[in-house]
């Protein structure tokens, strides 16, 4: 038994999504996203659920866009 132990308290966050759905407008090489998992290779009109950063990556470059 622990002195002073208190459970710990909930942490909240303001967007819990950890992924986007997309479509790929171009075709896109296989790659590494920051949970090191291997993402593609993408075919044009092909549609993935991957990390967030790596998907605004890719619409920023105008790879991908959105699927709301």
């Amino acid at each position: 038994r622990l002195p002073n132990f208190s459970p710990p308290k909930d942490i909240k966050t303001e967007n819990k999504e950890t992924s986007k759905l997309i479509r790929f407008i171009h075709p896109v090489p296989k790659f590494v996203g920051e949970d090191l998992n291997i993402y593609g290779p993408f075919n044009e009109e092909d549609i993935a659920n991957i990390p967030i950063r790596a998907a605004q990556i890719l619409i920023n470059k105008k790879r991908a866009q959105e699927i709301k």
